[in-house]
């Protein structure tokens, strides 16, 4: 019997008879470039059937389909060297293959799957498609009419996965036919567009105007907000780099959506649900974690709260977000949220995509999908990724900051409404000056990650957090450490004049009180807030948001007095001031995301150091006055939410307690409920004659 040898040349096995000379086997021919093709095919394809494969005794790996030298000899390393390019035969050894009728019996059924599989896995795919999207659908049918209200998520998610799928599929058979009938109707509006624009220029602005007054007629107190949020806006203006060549449309459009989306999300009922329903759903997924941090730490996690709970949630989420990356759906939602911003804002093609992927991924992992283009971004462009990135939070890290209890929806539209923002910001401060080589939408590929299945995702995704967390860990542990011994040495140093509460919380609360005042927070909350946002800017939003966090599980509690008697010590902030303050915190900008910014961009372009170490201080300060913005916002447009009452209504210890608050709540309960124990401990255990309150416990029965 003759021995076979096997070729492979790109991913291609060949069977070939050692008998013919070897240059019959691979012909090759020049071509223009130094890169060489094989010009003959060869004899048997090895992906044809695994029994023409059966008989041969040996193989070859060609590592490039370039030329081969004819005079190699088959049973060695063959080398052929051209002016530029050099290809690698591995000989490898003989593979026996002995045919056996029975195991080729018993084997048939499997080979015949596989080969039908593999000549029909196109048609597969779709109709399993097709059959799931079904098999969605009238499930959701099913139980939205068996239970409407419980089948509301099921219901969201499946209008948008459907939408989804009609959508791909109407843009992949039917987009240039769809194109080709309404282009008449696009020319002619494109005829008039310089009208158009005007009236949205005169219009939008002017009734922006009119509900502005409105609205500070109904609430005075609303236009230290407004007003806050114009001085900010004119302080940019007037530090910018370039103002005289501030291009206006990505500014005011940019701070229109701002404004918009706050609008869609704290004053109209149907986009405060959608927040708040999205919240609760992303509060429920991050409970999950408790279950592998259970198994990994114990019944007792919890008393290690941050390091078990909220830094295993940076894992959980990066884990998780690494599957909709692997089905290439993130992608897809990144480059819409890219091209609407870009024909919206008429920002670039790079930072129009590293604004929204902003909204899911980190400062650091942002920039890594316009990679082969960073080396040709303008200045203007790189000072906007860099804004960008440090005015915005990751999804991994969202999912820690609501751990800390802090209001789910807040936090997400805070993110929302940071990306346009920051853009608007980046653009005042230091607008473009020369002309970008990615103006068109070419730019907004988004580059694909490659997981052989689920199971690498969540794995690959977990590892990449990993650093993450150390990161986190290690950054709190060394600012707090550092923090501990500068209010040491500032106490000692105050004491020295009998003020031993001198600190650096209280410092930053002085620097900036103006800030947190012009947001629109009450006065009593101004140190405290001012405290937050400083805290946040010199050292971390981890720290912030953390004492945050404390602060409404007191408030909530009912039991500790908003101010402390002996020290006057603010202990905590009401909802107004929390919303505020959620919207001035959600983002990456303070001081050490300097490090981690700049060791991300450098990694990709370190022929611009120079260039990234000059523009961080100034992208920074624009960050900052972008989430600051965002909590003016917030102060202008929030409407008073219901107190939570469960904490408080659960003890009879109101010694503290702040008697409006009490009143609230147990006013909601003795009219809702007139028997409950706890509408009787409202009316038995707090005395209501020196507070102004007058409690209805007249009708109260038994």
């Amino acid at each position: 019997m003759s021995a076979n040898r096997v070729h492979t040349v790109k991913d291609k096995v060949f069977c070939e008879d050692t008998s013919i000379e070897r240059s019959n086997i691979l012909k090759t021919q020049k071509v223009n470039s130094p890169a060489y093709k094989r010009k003959s095919s060869p004899t048997h394809l090895a992906n044809e059937t695994e029994k023409e494969l059966s008989g041969c005794s040996s193989f070859i790996r060609i590592n490039d389909n370039k030329a081969l030298s004819e005079h190699d000899s088959p049973n060695e390393k063959l080398e052929y060297t051209s002016d530029q390019n050099q290809v690698e035969i591995e000989k490898f050894e003989v593979i026996e293959a002995k045919g056996n009728s029975c195991i080729s019996y018993i084997l048939s059924p499997v080979t015949t799957v596989t080969t039908f599989y593999s000549y029909n896995k196109g048609v597969i795919f779709k109709l399993s498609s097709i059959l799931f999207t079904i098999g969605i659908v009238v499930y959701t049918v099913i139980a939205c009419f068996w239970n409407f209200s419980r089948a509301i998520p099921l219901l969201v998610f499946c209008s948008l996965f459907v939408t989804y799928i009609f959508y791909a599929e109407v843009q992949k058979h039917f987009g240039e036919a769809i194109w080709k009938f309404f282009r008449p109707c696009y020319n002619y509006l494109n005829h008039y567009i310089h009208l158009i624009k005007l009236l949205f220029i005169i219009c939008i602005p002017l009734g922006l105007i009119v509900w502005i007054i409105l609205e500070i007629s109904k609430k005075p107190l609303r236009i230290i907000s407004c007003l806050g949020y114009l001085i900010f806006l004119f302080g940019m203006f007037y530090t910018s780099k370039y103002p005289k060549r501030v291009v206006w449309r990505p500014v005011f459009l940019g701070l229109f959506i701002q404004i918009c989306l706050g609008v869609l999300i704290l004053r109209t009922k149907v986009g405060f649900l959608a927040f708040r329903l999205t919240g609760d759903f992303v509060a429920k997924f991050l409970s999950y974690i408790d279950v592998g941090s259970k198994f990994v730490f114990g019944a007792n996690f919890k008393e290690h709260f941050f390091a078990f709970k909220v830094l295993a949630v940076v894992l959980y989420t990066s884990a998780f977000l690494s599957i909709p990356y692997r089905f290439g759906a993130m992608q897809w939602i990144i480059s819409k949220f890219a091209w609407l911003m870009q024909i919206s804002l008429h920002t670039t093609a790079p930072e129009s995509l590293v604004a929204a992927g902003n909204i899911f991924v980190g400062q650091s992992e942002s920039p890594l999908l316009i990679r082969p283009y960073f080396a040709d971004l303008t200045t203007s462009e790189v000072h906007a990724v860099m804004t960008t990135g440090m005015a915005t939070i990751s999804g991994s890290v969202l999912g820690a900051f609501i751990s800390f209890g802090l209001q789910p929806a807040y936090l997400i539209a805070a993110c929302v409404m940071d990306a346009p923002c920051a853009l608007a910001i980046s653009k005042l401060v230091y607008p473009e000056t020369k002309r970008s080589q990615f103006l068109t939408k070419e730019g907004l590929k988004v580059k694909q990650k490659v997981h052989h299945n689920v199971m690498a995702a969540i794995t690959a995704g977990a590892a990449q957090a990993i650093p993450l967390v150390l990161n986190i860990a290690g950054n709190l542990i060394a600012t707090l450490s550092i923090l501990a011994v500068t209010n040491g040495f500032l106490k000692w140093f105050g004491g020295l004049l009998d003020y031993p509460h001198f600190s650096f919380e209280g410092i930053c609360s002085y620097v900036l009180l103006p800030v947190s005042f012009l947001m629109g927070v009450k006065w009593d909350d101004c140190f405290k807030a001012a405290e937050l946002v400083g805290t946040k800017i010199f050292l971390n939003e981890f720290i912030a948001y953390g004492s945050l966090g404390e602060m409404i599980k007191l408030r909530d509690s009912g039991i500790v007095p908003k101010i402390q008697p002996d020290t006057g010590v603010v202990n905590w902030v009401d909802e107004h001031t929390e919303a505020i303050v959620t919207y001035a915190l959600c983002g990456f900008a303070n001081f050490g995301s300097i490090g981690i910014l700049l060791g991300s961009l450098l990694s990709i372009a370190p022929q611009r150091q120079s260039e990234l170490v000059k523009l961080v201080l100034r992208a920074l300060v624009a960050a900052v006055f972008t989430n600051i913005l965002n909590g003016c916002v917030a102060g202008f447009l929030y409407i008073p939410q219901p107190i939570v009452c469960d904490r408080m209504l659960a003890t009879t210890n109101w010694t503290y307690t702040e008697p409006g608050r009490l009143f609230e709540c147990c006013s909601s309960t003795i009219s809702s409920n007139l028997s409950s124990s706890v509408a009787t401990n409202c009316c038995n255990f707090f005395n209501w004659t020196d507070t102004g309150y007058t409690l209805n416990c007249s009708s109260l029965s038994g």
